[in-house]
């Protein structure tokens, strides 16, 4: 089994950076989403100001599944190349 990447290992890192890649792009929408209907509503400019606080709280979001998808990509990137540092079909990518 050392002579090369295992293709169902690799699948499986895939699914997880595709996961993680639908879930960052799902949080971009709903961000544009709820500010977009908070600026349209809004009647004092203290809404203005309420608006950005789902963005920071998604922004948080997104660059935490972002870090997670650079980690896998790395792990991917190790098992396709046979750098190896952890064992075989293990899923932690800390």
């Amino acid at each position: 089994m050392g002579d090369g990447p295992n293709i169902s290992d690799l699948e499986f890192i895939q699914d997880i950076i595709s996961r993680l890649a639908g879930n960052s792009f799902k949080i971009k929408g709903w961000s544009i989403t709820l500010i977009v209907v908070v600026l349209l509503f809004r009647t004092k400019d203290l809404h203005l100001l309420v608006a950005f606080i789902p963005l920071f709280g998604f922004w948080i979001l997104d660059a935490y599944y972002l870090k997670l998808e650079r980690r896998y990509r790395s792990m991917f990137e190790d098992a396709r190349t046979g750098n190896e540092n952890r064992a075989q079909f293990e899923m932690d990518a800390s």
